[in-house]
């Protein structure tokens, strides 16, 4: 049995699953206002071991598809319909519920402005990172942060594929000799 044929599976992914929860401790810790140092430098250091883990299974994964096209709409259906279904919450339930409770009074956040944010950000290029009229008192100065790494990941996927169409089937023995 190959690594492809078991990577989903594999121990990697509780090495992946382990750092992503470092992340998500890291950025509620942020969320909350704190700064403790192990939190942070944990999750930077996760997300590092994460992405180069990811990097090795998607290689292997790229490396054993009969078709490198399948690769791409597989990781647009990953990342899109999710992307799109956060942002639309985002935009369209939690801003006005935030806006609500927090104005206490008559405050105007116009329905253009949610749009606005919806559209201009559907290209995963975010472009609008808030809400104008929203998250004024928070800690956190956008909605959701982590959409800055989208963009990065998706040329990540077309260098990835580039590398594959350019190497063949030796794209998982270039993986493991760049690492």
């Amino acid at each position: 049995m190959t690594l492809t044929e078991n990577s989903r599976s594999n121990s990697l992914n509780l090495i992946r699953f382990v750092c992503a929860c470092f992340v998500l401790l890291s950025h509620l810790d942020w969320i909350a206002g704190n700064s403790r140092d192990f939190l942070r430098s944990s999750g930077v250091y996760s997300v590092s071991v994460f992405f180069g883990l990811s990097g090795f299974l998607l290689a292997a994964s790229l490396d054993g598809r009969g078709t490198h096209s399948r690769f791409l709409w597989n990781r647009f259906l990953r990342i899109y319909p999710g992307f799109i279904v956060s942002l639309a919450v985002i935009s369209f339930i939690f801003a006005p519920i935030y806006h609500q409770i927090e104005c206490k009074h008559n405050c105007y956040l116009s329905s253009l402005t949610l749009i606005r944010y919806f559209i201009f950000n559907l290209t995963v290029h975010i472009t609008e990172p808030e809400i104008i009229g929203t998250l004024e008192k928070s800690s956190v100065p956008s909605w959701n942060p982590p959409y800055w790494t989208l963009e990065y990941e998706i040329l990540c996927y077309f260098l990835l594929f580039g590398l594959a169409r350019l190497f063949k089937s030796k794209l998982l023995v270039l993986s493991v000799t760049l690492i």
